[in-house]
């Protein structure tokens, strides 16, 4: 399947910059190969897992040009897909040079029906004074990329430095994601995916300073599909890590603490570190006072 993105009209590109440079989201990757896969199986089920997930190069619109990628999905068995989002470098004439460069890979394993969601079991963290001020500090085009559309953290309920318990919760007034659309119809929901990875970056810009973007995932797995104008909890937990990537498990449960999204084995790799003035981690509790 061919898809070229375009500032005009994939007004979610917007949001998610670094350095005024565009970039195509984790989550929307796995949102466009979850739908290769859809219809490929042609069956009406749902994507109920996804392994082997990677991001070896990431898609940046450089200048705010468009790019044309493809994704590819194939049968790995009678429920499995196999899929990858690829691209070829085009000149200013419109040539196309090179071999295919891969962005994303990943297998989706679909079924009828999602499985029973077990109960999450939440710890007892401290709590940040001021939790509701949190996105002030956090949504900063200096410690996080996205904005807008991917403003969904809403809260800070709990931060250890190895653990951290959120809230999250789709903006309000519904945003275009696309130029008209406000609720596309999405098989995996790209915002609340996007704000479990976004949790993983506060974890490090809350202690370490390291800015971190997702690289790849173990195996990620849904129980049921989410919906709009609820309040969600993440669980974000720190699970390893070295000089290069840090390695998390992240929990996504409803009101009544049952698993609607849960990711194992997330890896996210260093990109950069934070200035000591834009650094909030030692000073959570008394910046959070302050911005109260």
């Amino acid at each position: 399947f061919g898809r070229t993105l375009e500032m005009a009209r994939d007004r979610f590109l917007e949001d998610h910059t670094r350095a005024g440079v565009p970039l195509f989201l984790g989550a929307t990757g796995i949102e466009a190969m979850a739908e290769a896969a859809a219809l490929l199986d042609g069956d009406g089920r749902v994507p109920v897992s996804l392994t082997d997930f990677h991001i070896p190069y990431g898609i940046k619109l450089l200048q705010g040009r468009s790019k044309t990628v493809e994704i590819e999905a194939a049968r790995d068995g009678e429920d499995t897909f196999r899929c990858a989002i690829t691209s070829r470098f085009t000149d200013p004439r419109g040539r196309v040079q090179g071999e295919p460069k891969t962005h994303f890979t990943g297998r989706f394993h679909f079924a009828a029906d999602w499985s029973a969601p077990p109960a999450v079991q939440f710890p007892h963290l401290p709590r940040p004074a001021a939790a509701e001020d949190v996105q002030a500090l956090l949504y900063h085009p200096r410690r996080l990329f996205m904005d807008g559309l991917f403003r969904t953290v809403t809260a800070v309920d709990g931060f250890d430095g190895e653990r951290l318990h959120v809230r999250i919760q789709h903006p309000r007034p519904p945003q275009a994601f696309f130029t008209g659309v406000t609720d596309p119809a999405f098989l995996t929901d790209v915002q609340l995916v996007d704000a479990m990875f976004q949790t993983g970056g506060m974890l490090e810009v809350l202690s370490s300073g390291d800015i971190v973007l997702p690289y790849g995932i173990e195996r990620m797995r849904w129980y049921g599909p989410p919906r709009r104008g609820t309040v969600y909890r993440c669980l974000t937990e720190k699970t390893g890590g070295d000089a290069k990537t840090g390695t998390y498990r992240l929990t996504l449960a409803d009101a009544e603490d049952r698993a609607v999204i849960v990711i194992e084995g997330f890896r996210m790799v260093k990109v950069d570190r934070l200035d000591d003035a834009d650094r909030i981690d030692a000073q959570l509790l008394g910046v959070l006072r302050k911005a109260s």
